[in-house]
């Protein structure tokens, strides 16, 4: 069935089905220099609460009960680097518990082990502006850390044998091994997680 009718706003729409079901897109309007708006489309035309994202280049990524995203965005504020956050993302509780995780690296660059643990690729290295093409950076290298969603706490869990610059990461549903695609090559190595 039809949904909703895109129009002109098709090109700012991001299908993004949550795993609770009832948002199937999110798209984003930009606010000012440094801010973003993000907007829900709900299954039933639901009219949710919007979010202010602290930055530009918004990525985000539903956690797996569906009532978090984790997002990157970047600003000038830090060089336009890109910056990971999560921030509440269901019912009343839509936009609250925004928190900075502190952590130089993509969105797509990350996996949820849970609803609260992510684990992610970060570069060793970032040039200034990185944030507006993650391309130009894939000359460096990156460690893996696993981050506490609610703590926010982070430990560097891996640093790959040789450079590796991780395009995927995937976690077993047992929680004992973390994969990892290398950009460019494809190739697929493994990491015992216990």
């Amino acid at each position: 069935k039809t949904i909703a009718a895109l129009g002109e706003n098709e090109n700012i729409v991001l299908p993004k089905w949550s795993p609770s079901n009832q948002v199937v897109a999110m798209y984003i309007k930009g606010k000012d220099y440094n801010r973003q708006e993000l907007f829900f489309l709900g299954l039933n035309d639901e009219n949710y609460k919007s979010i202010i994202i602290p930055g530009r280049g918004f990525d985000g990524y539903w956690s797996p009960k569906g009532d978090k995203i984790l997002f990157s965005v970047h600003n000038s504020n830090n060089n336009h680097l890109p910056q990971l956050y999560i921030v509440d993302a269901q019912g009343d509780r839509i936009g609250l518990n925004l928190i900075n995780l502190k952590t130089e690296t993509w969105a797509n660059k990350c996996t949820f082990a849970d609803n609260n643990t992510v684990y992610c690729a970060v570069p060793i290295q970032l040039d200034d502006y990185a944030g507006f093409s993650q391309n130009v950076n894939d000359k460096y290298p990156d460690n893996i850390y696993k981050i506490n969603l609610i703590t926010g706490y982070k430990s560097m869990i891996a640093i790959p044998q040789e450079n590796h610059t991780i395009s995927k990461l995937v976690v077993t549903k047992d929680n004992k091994y973390l994969y990892f695609q290398e950009k460019g090559t494809n190739k697929i190595y493994k990491i015992a997680l216990r």
